[in-house]
């Protein structure tokens, strides 16, 4: 279950999220819908932890999202996800797996890389 008390986000002056109260109880459906500049990114990243809470609380199976142990029931799809230019293939793999917190498993990372016949590419720079 994912409980929203009380979100209150604002930029400057702006209040984005006003007093934002809200519950999805397990296995339902939602969707945020609204138009440019509502809120929306505003209150998904204040969910994952992206941006702080300002006010009021996220919580998703009673823990804070401010706990570690939260990312565990959580996976994050951004619109506009891109893999860093600079590095190779490999080495963006490892960078997001470190990032996520998980120590990045070569083994694993050749299984993948080499299911997308991308191994044989894995130092080249993405493009």
């Amino acid at each position: 279950m994912i409980e929203i008390r009380g979100l209150t986000h604002s930029y400057g002056r702006k209040t984005v999220l006003s007093n934002v109260n809200l519950v999805i109880e397990p296995r339902e459906k939602c969707a945020l819908v609204g138009r440019n500049g509502a809120g929306k990114s505003t209150l998904i990243h204040s969910m994952l932890g992206i941006l702080p809470v300002q006010q009021g609380e996220v919580l998703l199976r009673g823990i804070p999202n401010t706990k570690e142990e939260w990312k565990q029931y959580v996976s994050y799809l951004p619109e506009k996800f891109s893999l860093y230019a600079q590095m190779s293939g490999l080495e963006n793999m490892e960078f997001f797996a470190e990032l996520a917190g998980v120590p990045a498993n070569s083994f694993r990372i050749e299984q993948c890389l080499r299911r997308v016949q991308l191994w044989e590419d894995r130092n080249e720079k993405v493009r």
